[in-house]
């Protein structure tokens, strides 16, 4: 996303709105518009620019949203920067404004959010080890079965994110391993959700070389549940590793596992 277009006081708004569909998908822009006090035409009037936020309204939104001070100043700020019609104003806005920063970051928050959530990303990053891999949208969305605008907005949010890296115009991984923490637990929700329906596809369509599904019901202590989420951690650190070892990658897998408990406890 362009400076431009997130010099807008209307992007921390849309960003408000989008947290909240993120943790619950029947969120709206109704539901939005009550919390702020405003019709939802109103609202969308905003979004839709054809209505300038006044600055009482301006106050009283940033008040109900409970935005830290930094947040605050930089949402009324951006408010003045599109009513002036001083286009000397704006250039020294631009120029001086130290809270840019902010928006930068929400963005690199919103990319890490969609990083896990839409697990194709893992994906992208997998295929640059292949020695077949083109450094092409198109190929990219054919091997991987995802939309070309999905295979072109995630090479450049993982370029965003530095996970990937252009060396003499070919894509490539940036490190071996890596982890973002500090993840949305509607995130994880939605990226192993992702998964199991791509597990599903794959044990009623894939054949049986390409594949290995097993499992097993047992009694445990609860009180071990602890150790075998360790085991079950260092398994998957010693596969990534025998994967950085692997000289000639031709696919890439995804291994998932699943420990859950099965009965309930009785009144």
């Amino acid at each position: 996303m362009s400076t431009d277009e997130k010099v807008n006081y209307r992007y921390l708004l849309n960003h408000e709105l989008k947290k909240r569909v993120q943790k619950n998908p029947a969120y709206s822009l109704r539901a939005f518009a009550k919390f702020l006090g405003v019709s939802p035409a109103y609202l969308s009037q905003v979004f839709s620019q054809k209505r300038i936020l006044s600055d009482s309204r301006a106050k009283d939104f940033a008040k109900r949203l409970k935005w830290p001070t930094k947040k605050r100043k930089l949402f009324l700020a951006l408010i003045q920067y599109e009513k002036s019609q001083d286009s000397q104003f704006k250039q020294d806005f631009l120029e001086q404004i130290e809270d840019l920063s902010e928006l930068d970051f929400i963005e690199l928050q919103e990319d890490q959010f969609q990083l896990i959530a839409e697990g194709y990303h893992y994906g992208i990053i997998e295929l640059t080890n292949l020695r077949s891999f083109r450094s092409v949208p198109q190929w990219i969305a054919e091997r991987l079965g995802i939309s070309l605008a999905q295979a072109e907005s995630g090479v450049q949010r993982l370029l965003r994110l530095g996970l990937l890296k252009r060396e003499h115009g070919t894509l490539r991984k940036s490190a071996p391993n890596f982890k973002i923490d500090g993840v949305p637990s509607e995130a994880i929700r939605a990226f192993h959700k992702e998964k199991m329906q791509l597990a599903d596809e794959a044990l009623e369509n894939q054949k049986l070389a390409d594949r290995d599904f097993s499992g097993v019901t047992l009694a445990i202590s609860r009180k071990d549940v602890a150790q075998v989420r360790e085991l079950s951690r260092n398994f998957l650190e010693k596969l990534m590793r025998l994967s950085d070892k692997t000289k000639s990658p031709d696919a890439v897998y995804h291994l998932s596992t699943q420990f859950f408990r099965l009965d309930k406890e009785l009144n």
